[in-house]
């Protein structure tokens, strides 16, 4: 990935996560997912439309591109490996849940991938 900087993952992954891969969702659920103000999520997403990473109604519903969707699914797998592996070696959900949000966004693409064949090696 790297091209993407921390914040405009989150929001993708935020927009994701609510709003499923084709659905959309509301610009005041991704404020309250993400614990910011209202007016930085609407300046966040004014420069993700302009990048053509999500469609941006006024006053409507916040939708991927498939570009946006692609970067977003790809950040939602990272953090689902993450929290599932920390989980495996003891970690608690919860525990593991805020350090994968910390940690997805920096790992080489190479890292991730050997993870995923440990995950895929371990069985689970």
């Amino acid at each position: 990935m790297g091209k993407y900087t921390k914040a405009e993952e989150d929001y993708l992954e935020a927009i994701y996560m609510l709003g499923g891969a084709d659905g959309g969702v509301q610009s005041v659920a991704v404020s309250v997912k993400l614990g910011v103000s209202k007016p930085a999520v609407n300046m966040a997403t004014n420069d993700l439309a302009k990048k053509g990473l999500i469609e941006k109604q006024r006053y409507g519903d916040l939708t991927l591109t498939k570009e946006g969707r692609a970067v977003a699914e790809e950040v939602y797998a990272r953090h689902t490996l993450l929290k599932q592996l920390l989980i495996y070696i003891g970690v608690s959900e919860e525990t593991a849940e805020n350090d994968c949000c910390k940690i997805e966004h920096t790992l080489s693409a190479e890292t991730v991938e050997k993870l995923r064949g440990l995950k895929e090696k371990l069985g689970f």
